[in-house]
């Protein structure tokens, strides 16, 4: 039997079938310019 639940959030950020990020709203413009900076410097050669 498969699953489709994983413990890892997927590229957008979301858990499992239903979606979700474990943050608050305030949080997550914070968050958008973190994940945005480490994509950034991660692509930086």
């Amino acid at each position: 039997m498969s699953s489709r639940w994983t413990e890892q959030p997927d590229q957008q950020g979301h858990f499992g079938i239903y979606g979700g990020i474990f943050a608050s709203e305030t949080l997550m413009a914070p968050l958008q310019e973190l994940t945005d900076a480490y994509t950034r410097y991660m692509e930086d050669e």
